[in-house]
């Protein structure tokens, strides 16, 4: 079997958002559900935990927010409600995986990755465009997966701390052996931060904190080409918001425990991993005057998955597995189960002149029963350095419980689908220049929106988007440039914007080098044409463009010693994501780590 991918297909098909360099050996698994050396007809971005550090990027939320073509909505202050809008897709629609485990939940479709600790992550990749043959229902929008630590068979002991103006991070990472084949984990840190006022609309205006603490622990053990590994990881804290109309809550106290093991089998030709995990989240929602009076939502999902990667022959790649789902929730807006199975298969062949791609999945789900996603495509090399794909996919999504609820939701509803097709050009130091050139356009039907203060399946919608990644290095100065355009259209309402997705953004990120151990950071961040909801009326509001600056500077002291400062929101602008509330204004921080060799 291939486990290593063509230098072509590392280049053309991931561009992390910061300059950095990506490991050539671990891209391309999200895309693929594989290590494959075949490369893939669709669009890849990756995020490293290095190139994150350099920047000065403290959580997942920042992170997130340098994705081409994605569209951030935060409802309040740090560790604050955040929503993905990838591509004019639903929030609902992008399905975040932590090390191949679902962490999205199929009772109200939301992905905490405000809570998510950044300390965690090794490597984020990101696949936009529907990925349902592979992951299953609701990856209209695509995949997001978080890659943790890696286990290390050589010993590394890190601690580090973040500081800025009423906030602190603390963190320690110890990785090492605890016997010849065995390899071990653990991964502790804690936040706290004084937050900011966030809301413009409503009477408490205080400043909204957030804490956070974490448990991080994993161990593996080889035996010949046998591979065992399991992990536990918690999470828990309290985020403040402001109270609004609707609801008497001003604090959510949240807890998160995931635990698994994995099995992994490797030889020449044949790779097959089975890995079991159960994750339990827990949430309260609650007014810090009276915490008598509460709603909370208590959600335990346990889920089986298994993939089989088959080298036939030199040309010829087969995926395929099973994944079994079960997750059952009591909430005060949503009570009850779903079971999912799931069966998949993916087969890449290669010719003289073309690669061409196919991907089923076969799933049945307990209250909508059975339904099949599939995907097409091909990909061209030009040169040994650029190459043409086109593919073509359906991919759906079935209401959460939340949606169904015949208090809060509508018991109508019926599944989304979204058929999309994409063409793009990647290309690898051609004079000097790295990247991708991709359009899509997507159509949904039955699409889930808000319409008269009721979820309806508001029928046609239609998204057709361009996005540009350029990627260049001259000496000592290197820079991304990613640049999108959205066009959403409500068939239903005679072409109406879809809410919360900007038609316009422009992201550029430069490093500098003065020497080998010191760099500057230069971030840029434009939003334009974006309508958002009035946080007064519920009507559709055209909100105003921003463009946000930042600036960093990181220092190798020596091997051990690492230094960083970093500010957001440079030039202080004041500005809305979202209606009703405002953005962080001008951040400082200063980061220091120490790593005992």
């Amino acid at each position: 079997m291939k486990y290593q991918l063509s230098i072509l297909t590392i280049a053309l098909s991931s561009f992390p958002a910061i300059a950095g360099a990506t490991n050539p050996l671990e891209v391309n698994v999200t895309g693929t559900r594989s290590y494959s050396g075949f490369t893939t007809a669709q669009t890849i971005q990756i995020l490293t935990a290095d190139e994150l550090n350099a920047a000065g990027i403290s959580s997942l939320n920042e992170a997130l927010d340098l994705l081409n073509g994605v569209t951030i909505a935060r409802n309040g202050s740090v560790g604050s409600s955040t929503s993905m809008f990838v591509r004019g897709s639903n929030s609902n629609h992008l399905i975040v995986l932590i090390d191949g485990q679902r962490a999205t939940s199929t009772t109200d479709g939301k992905t905490e990755v405000e809570y998510i600790p950044l300390e965690l992550v090794e490597r984020i990749e990101f696949v936009p465009g529907g990925l349902s043959t592979l992951y299953g229902a609701d990856a209209i929008g695509g995949v997001l997966q978080i890659f943790t630590k890696p286990l290390a068979s050589r010993a590394v002991k890190q601690i580090s701390t973040r500081v800025g103006e009423g906030h602190y991070d603390l963190g320690y990472l110890s990785l090492g052996k605890f016997s010849e084949s065995g390899n071990y984990r653990i991964n502790l840190g804690q936040t706290n931060s004084s937050g900011y006022d966030a809301s413009n609309v409503y009477a408490d205006t205080d400043d909204d904190g957030f804490s956070k603490r974490h448990l991080d622990l994993a161990l593996s053990h080889r035996v010949g080409k046998l591979n065992l590994s399991g992990f536990l990881s918690a999470w828990e804290g309290t985020t403040e918001f402001d109270e609004d109309t609707f609801s008497s809550s001003n604090a959510t106290d949240f807890y998160t425990r995931r635990v698994g093991a994995k099995l992994e089998f490797f030889s020449s030709r044949i790779g097959f991993d089975s890995q079991f995990s159960d994750l339990k989240n827990d949430r309260r929602n609650y007014d810090q005057s009276d915490r008598s009076s509460f709603n909370s939502t208590h959600v335990d999902r346990t889920e089986w998955t298994n993939t089989a990667n088959i080298e036939l022959d030199k040309e010829l790649f087969l995926t395929a597995g099973f994944d079994l789902r079960n997750e059952s929730a009591q909430s005060t807006y949503a009570t009850g189960k779903t079971e999912t199975q799931g069966v998949f298969a993916s087969l890449k062949k290669s010719f003289k002149s073309a690669q061409l791609e196919g991907s089923i999945r076969r799933e049945r789900q307990s209250t909508y029963g059975y339904q099949t996603s599939w995907s097409s495509g091909v990909t061209v090399p030009i040169t040994d350095r650029d190459e043409l794909y086109l593919s073509r996919k359906f991919a759906y999504a079935n209401p959460t419980l939340a949606d169904l609820d015949a208090t809060y939701g509508n018991a109508n509803l019926v599944p989304e689908g979204a058929y999309t097709t994409e063409a793009g050009y990647r290309f690898n130091q051609l004079n000097g220049w790295s990247g991708t050139l991709s359009t899509y356009e997507t159509e949904f039907t039955n699409l889930i929106e808000f319409q008269s203060w009721v979820l309806s399946n508001i029928g046609q919608a239609r998204t057709r988007g361009v996005e540009l990644s350029l990627y260049r290095q001259f000496n000592s100065l290197a820079f991304n440039i990613d640049l999108a355009y959205l066009d959403s259209e409500n068939m239903d309402q005679n072409g109406a914007p879809l809410i919360n997705r900007a038609a316009h953004q422009a992201k550029l990120s430069t490093r500098y080098r003065l020497s080998e151990a010191t760099s500057i950071n230069l971030g840029y961040q434009y939003t334009g044409n974006l309508t958002s909801l009035d946080a007064d009326t519920y009507a559709a509001k055209p909100m105003p463009d921003y463009a946000l600056w930042s600036l960093g500077a990181s220092h190798n002291y020596n091997e051990n010693l690492f230094i960083g400062l970093h500010i957001d929101n440079l030039l202080d602008k004041t500005y809305e994501p979202v209606d009703g509330f405002n953005g962080r204004g001008r951040y400082a921080e200063a980061s220091i780590r120490y790593t005992f060799r």
